[in-house]
């Protein structure tokens, strides 16, 4: 079965989305976007292992890059759909930043400033643009290192 490039970089966009909105996968990004760095090196990948066609390194940045950027989109409509069915995944940071405004500090009104640009739709909106910009620009990055993998494969020989 031969998939399109498109069809390999909307696989790796789901899978970029899915390390965004689920927080057991959200943990690999901890480490330097890793979980958007494996999304983007599965399409690239996939694309050569179904072809036999190896990929350049543009191709594979640009189907990274691709796959970022609607890894965002997904992610950001996602975590808009959640939001409004009561699912709020920004409610863990605005509680630890409530439990360090608790704290002793000299500066309370730096603290209300930052209760006030944390209410739900603020962080939502933060969250889906560093969402894209993250998207794409790790995207790039696995998508290069998808195509890297993906160059042992070679166009199939002739079958008699």
């Amino acid at each position: 079965m031969r998939i399109t490039f498109w069809q390999a970089a909307f696989v790796s966009s789901l899978a970029i989305a899915l390390t965004f909105l689920l927080p057991a996968l959200s943990v690999l990004n901890l480490f330097c976007c890793a979980g958007v760095v494996l999304g983007a090196l599965l399409g690239p990948y996939l694309y050569s292992a179904q072809n036999r066609l190896p990929l350049t390194y543009a191709q594979g940045l640009r189907m990274g890059l691709l796959a970022g950027f609607m890894g965002g989109l997904w992610s950001l409509v996602g975590m808009l759909v959640l939001y409004e069915l009561g699912i709020d995944l920004g409610a863990e940071v605005r509680r630890g930043l409530e439990e360090l405004s608790q704290q002793e500090s000299p500066d309370a009104a730096f603290w209300e400033r930052v209760r006030q640009s944390t209410s739900g739709t603020r962080l939502l909106i933060f969250s889906g643009i560093s969402n894209l910009l993250l998207g794409m620009l790790f995207g790039a990055l696995g998508g290069a290192l998808g195509a890297g993998f993906g160059a042992r494969y070679t166009a199939p020989e002739d079958e008699p």
